[in-house]
């Protein structure tokens, strides 16, 4: 699905060099986003984000609700209004709208590896995705990053917000020093992976240049790395 910041079209070649530390343990991916690299990632594990409609829109689809073929503007600004803990909220707030921007605009749906357009084609992949996941024994929570206590029972997996790049609507201002600190409590159990432009911890051990749309102020290409803290 189109998400912000979504990593669909490197998560195979970023995934193969996160496993080579993750030492086969499920995995824990905090900020799941659109799961394109939990898809890539394989076997079980853990997708957790902040943001209520995603982590609404996931497991119902996993307990069987099936998105809708079509959303017109008018059904789309409809379901602005509809709670967070409708799955047809989250859907229409990413699925459907343009660029996978949380409700700021309309999309009709996803334009992607689908030869759909709209609702139909987000829905295509939501289910094709949340299928995959479940046979692997992924489970979804809405939950902080900050709020899971550090462990050397799963291996972390961080694709945060990257610092000055557009915000993620409907969640709140994201602490990057406090992001800092918590990472050095958990590479205590092992090594820790995080995605991002540039990072004061650890060591680059992968990266890619690919094009940035969406960084603030700019349309250049930028410079996708991986980072291990150890």
């Amino acid at each position: 699905m189109r998400y912000l910041g979504g990593k669909t079209q490197i998560a195979t070649e970023l995934a193969a060099v996160v496993n080579l530390f993750r030492q086969d343990r499920p995995f824990l991916d905090p900020f799941c986003g659109s799961l394109a690299v939990a898809k890539a990632l394989g076997g079980p594990g853990i997708c957790s984000d902040i943001h209520p409609a995603l982590i609404a829109l996931y497991p119902a689809i996993q307990d069987g609700w099936v998105p809708p073929s079509t959303l017109s503007k008018d059904e789309w600004e409809d379901c602005k209004r509809l709670p967070a803990i409708n799955p047809l909220h989250g859907f229409a707030g990413f699925g459907c709208s343009f660029r996978g921007l949380y409700f700021q605009s309309y999309g009709g749906g996803y334009v992607g590896p689908v030869s759909n357009f709209g609702a139909i084609a987000a829905k295509t992949v939501l289910l094709r995705d949340i299928d995959l996941l479940s046979k692997r024994g992924v489970v979804f929570q809405c939950q902080s990053f900050f709020d899971i206590p550090p462990s050397a029972d799963v291996f972390l997996y961080l694709d945060p917000p990257y610092r000055g790049t557009t915000a993620y609507r409907g969640t709140p201002d994201f602490d990057y020093d406090r992001f800092y600190a918590r990472v050095k409590e958990w590479a205590v159990f092992g090594p820790v992976c995080v995605s991002e432009y540039a990072f004061p911890l650890g060591e680059c051990v992968w990266e890619k240049s690919r094009a940035r749309k969406l960084i603030t102020g700019s349309g250049l290409r930028a410079v996708e790395r991986l980072f291990v803290v150890e």
